[in-house]
């Protein structure tokens, strides 16, 4: 149904309602519908005694490093990383490889937890209590991952 969202579905904005912020929410998630149909939804698991957390920001853009530094990464070329359980993550990607299942180096598992930990509002949530995973965040500026600079 979600593929195929228009025949299943109809968004009535309403006469009344002048929330303009979700208008233009529920309306860019129409595009990113789009988007995510596209990419290519793998499953990663984490090695051993490595697992991922998760946060009150759980979807993660990474900048896949075909891409510059100079660039900005999205939904539409960016990977998306959504921790799902301690031992599995979505790894959605613009791939040209076929879905897959594949199980993640501890390196990896560590890079997608501190992309969380940086774009977390405020909680980080795991199913076991790790001093790692506490140092790691503790070192995480708050609000980083939504500072603008302008200069």
């Amino acid at each position: 149904m979600a593929l195929n969202f228009d025949k299943h579905f109809k968004i009535d904005f309403g006469k009344k309602n002048d929330d303009y912020f979700l208008k233009q929410s529920i309306m860019i998630g129409n595009h990113l519908i789009d988007i995510l149909a596209e990419k290519k939804w793998n499953l990663v698991l984490a090695k051993g005694d490595d697992f991922f957390v998760t946060s009150d920001n759980p979807v993660i853009l990474i900048r896949p490093p075909e891409i510059p530094q100079f660039m900005g990464t999205g939904f539409q070329n960016g990977i998306v990383a959504i921790p799902i359980s301690p031992k599995h993550c979505l790894w959605i990607t613009n791939g040209k490889e076929p879905s897959f299942t594949a199980a993640m180096k501890p390196e990896g598992v560590k890079s997608v937890n501190r992309h969380l930990m940086f774009f977390a509002n405020t909680f980080l949530y795991g199913h076991t209590i790790s001093q790692t995973i506490q140092d790691d965040f503790d070192k995480t500026k708050s609000g980083g991952g939504q500072k603008i600079i302008v200069s």
